[in-house]
């Protein structure tokens, strides 16, 4: 049997708040529900998976009672997680990017990474560590700084010349 729980809509009528669905056995809400500050609502049976608030507009996700995601409004809005947490996508967390305590890394498990800007590719490096700049053939120059010297290395895309201390080559 269900059990359902009204109230006065402010009009004199009522409006039913939330359900127990006993043939179900789920819990239905039909208004926006609070926590109490800092109250946890848990998604597990065993407690160790649930979000908080931790303090006003800080919100923390925890899996297996470890911290996974902090979301942050501070007036340098952010996401967060801790050293070692890989944020993975794809289907087998084929691209992954995280922090390992020392080192950011971004790791990739397919046959190659790109950098695109605006959908153009910028530069690929493939499986087999090859790395490739303009693959697509744009009319696009690439530079190297030294030291002291801005245009150390300087290829000029369109005119397929390659400079060596100049912005200029020819």
């Amino acid at each position: 049997a269900d059990m359902r729980f009204f109230s006065d809509d402010g009009s004199g009528g009522d409006d039913e708040y939330f359900r127990l669905d006993g043939g179900a056995t789920c819990l239905d809400m039909f208004v926006d529900t609070r926590l109490a500050a800092t109250k946890k609502l848990y998604l597990d049976g065993g407690g160790n998976s649930y979000i908080t608030e931790t303090s006003a507009d800080l919100v923390d996700i925890y899996v297996g009672g470890t911290n996974l995601l902090r979301l942050e409004e501070s007036g340098t809005d952010s996401v967060f997680t801790t050293d070692n947490v890989h944020l993975a996508v794809g289907t087998h967390k084929d691209l992954q990017i995280y922090h390992d305590g020392t080192d950011d890394i971004i790791n990739t498990k397919g046959t190659a990474f790109k950098l695109l800007d605006n959908g153009t590719e910028r530069l690929r490096i493939n499986s087999s560590g090859n790395i490739v700049i303009n693959e697509n053939g744009n009319s696009m120059d690439f530079r190297v700084e030294g030291d002291t010297d801005a245009n150390l290395l300087f290829v000029d895309g369109s005119a397929d010349k390659v400079g060596i201390g100049t912005s200029s080559p020819s």
